[in-house]
């Protein structure tokens, strides 16, 4: 219970930095919300929402009961896949959010949005790398007809990986096929590829090592 309401913390700790400091690393970058959140599948009792309406909370903050009504709303569809589904805890931990911050989930929203942009931004500047270094004879290409995901070596084999969710959905499974026999070669784990990663689905059907 501690180490979810640290998570929870964590999280909130980052909505209020937003406005403070850009993501620093493409790693920062590729954080995803959903990684924190999932954390977070107990109602948490004495949460600060406790004795709270829509109401209360609206006026706890001077806004309108229509705005907190939405973020409730908003909250309720980010919360439920968190909870099994239980909409009426969902809404309980959208209320204990709301109650430090009545725009929070505007919040989450625009960090999601602005992480999507750098990831984006940085896949465009590794495209530009690839382009301009200096290429193999053969750089094994994950897609050989488009020229792209080259994957001769340990580095581009991680860097496809990387990448792998911005691949077109009728590439993928022959870029997921491409990348798992280079990572066989390579000697790379299941670790190598994070759970938010699309290529993850692949890995784990395939006989690689944890």
């Amino acid at each position: 219970m501690m180490f979810k309401k640290l998570q929870e913390q964590i999280q909130v700790q980052k909505v209020r930095e937003l406005d403070k400091k850009d993501l620093k690393s493409l790693q920062e970058q590729e954080f995803q919300i959903e990684s924190i959140l999932e954390e977070i599948n107990d109602l948490i009792k004495g949460g600060k929402a406790d004795n709270h309406t829509v109401e209360s909370i609206a006026a706890l903050h001077k806004v309108s009961v229509e705005q907190i009504q939405k973020q409730i709303e908003k909250g309720i569809k980010v919360e439920t896949e968190h909870v099994d589904g239980d909409e009426k805890r969902a809404a309980e931990i959208a209320k204990d959010h709301l109650v430090e911050f009545p725009d929070y989930y505007d919040r989450l929203d625009k960090m999601e949005e602005k992480a999507k942009a750098d990831l984006k931004e940085s896949y465009n500047a590794y495209l530009e790398i690839l382009r301009e270094e200096s290429m193999p004879e053969d750089p094994q290409y994950g897609l050989p007809e488009l020229k792209k995901f080259p994957l001769y070596d340990k580095k581009h084999v991680l860097a496809a990986i990387k990448f792998f969710n911005w691949v077109s959905p009728k590439d993928e499974s022959k870029l997921a096929h491409a990348i798992i026999a280079k990572m066989k070669e390579h000697g790379l784990r299941q670790s190598n590829v994070g759970d938010e990663n699309k290529l993850k689905n692949y890995v784990l059907k395939v006989n690689l090592p944890e």
